[in-house]
């Protein structure tokens, strides 16, 4: 098989229902494709209104991507945060059913695996839920390539995330895979 999030996640679905741990596919609604921009757009212009008078004082010592990002929001028009807002609100319309049975959401972590040294890696497929406001717990799930953790998300979409914690738990427990041994 494939290292990719697609066969991570098939991987730990497949290593949940081996646990008895029930669960079944849903795709996600073709608005979710727009979670990224929807993001990237409301963050920038959150991020401009909050470093407003930080820069003003201090915008030589902030770096030239931060200052990048709040020129951007700086530029946002009202469409495109409209646009943005109307967007998370149809992701949340689409997903309603699901997290109204109960659910808790499988998602890779990353795109691959944990990079080496100090760098979290991207955050691409963490946004999404961030943005929707869900509750999100990551676990290790399997090891990539180079035997870095390739890590599993689980999303509750409940207020409050009632189940996170006990779904989390359950997947770490059916998922354990052994540690890596370091070498002096």
């Amino acid at each position: 098989g494939g290292d990719g999030p697609a066969d991570m996640l098939a991987r730990a679905v497949e290593g949940l229902r081996a646990a008895g741990l029930r669960g079944e596919a849903a795709a996600l609604p073709p608005a979710f494709a727009a979670m990224d921009a929807a993001h990237r757009t409301l963050m920038s212009a959150a991020v401009a209104r909050g470093f407003d008078a930080i820069e003003a004082q201090a915008g030589d010592r902030l770096s030239g991507d931060l200052r990048a990002f709040i020129h951007r929001g700086r530029g946002e028009t009202q469409a495109a945060l409209a646009a943005a807002r109307a967007a998370v609100a149809a992701v949340h319309e689409a997903l309603a059913a699901l997290a109204a049975g109960g659910a808790v959401f499988l998602w890779p972590s990353a795109p691959g695996e944990a990079p080496q040294g100090m760098a979290t890696g991207s955050a691409v497929l963490n946004r999404p839920w961030s943005l929707l406001g869900y509750g999100v717990i990551t676990v290790p799930a399997f090891a990539g390539p180079a035997g870095l953790p390739l890590g599993l998300q689980l999303i509750d979409p409940a207020p409050g995330a009632p189940r996170l914690f006990t779904a989390a738990a359950l997947a770490e427990t059916a998922l354990a895979r052994p540690t890596r041994e370091k070498t002096p």
